[in-house]
């Protein structure tokens, strides 16, 4: 990434990271965001995907940059008045989801559920399962059809245990 960061920078091309989920990649380990941030020109990061917050995005990025994006957002008839409750459950979502820090807290919920899943991927391959990808963050990929098990015994077997399967 960071050759085509400096391709980029090297051609005057500006460099947008969606980051709708990055708040993960962090908990992981998979750097910090004075990490991504060296990268991008602008990165958004989204509260309420992963972190619980029920709506809200921060865009990260030098004066200027920001400046237009206000400009253009206005342009288009978007804003939000009297954001401060918003700002608040945002706030909260950070602080309890993910902790302070670069990489959060050991103690957040959301470093716990990377937890749990890496949990989850033991189990399934004690039980001779195997993983389509190693666990990285809160998602455990199962291979399915190397144990010859199908989608929807999967997802039977699940509900009648009191968990909920589901995949994209």
């Amino acid at each position: 990434m960071q050759e085509i960061s400096s391709w980029c920078r090297e051609k005057g091309i500006k460099v947008h990271l969606d980051g709708a989920r990055l708040f993960e990649a962090f908990a992981s380990g998979a750097g910090s965001l004075a990490d991504y941030r060296t990268l991008f020109d602008t990165v958004a990061l989204d509260f309420s995907k992963d972190l619980g917050a029920p709506m809200g995005a921060m865009l990260l990025g030098n004066e200027a940059l920001i400046a237009q994006a206000l400009r253009i957002r206005k342009s288009i008839g978007e804003g939000t008045r009297q954001a401060g409750a918003l700002s608040a459950a945002a706030q909260v979502a950070v602080d309890e989801h993910f902790g302070t820090g670069a990489w959060g807290s050991t103690t957040a919920r959301l470093r716990a559920v990377h937890e749990k899943a890496k949990a989850v991927a033991r189990m399934w391959e004690d039980k001779r399962g195997k993983l389509q990808k190693p666990v990285q963050t809160n998602q455990v990929w199962m291979d399915l059809e190397a144990l010859g098990v199908s989608a929807g015994r999967m997802k039977s077997g699940g509900r009648e245990e009191g968990f909920v399967v589901g995949w994209t």
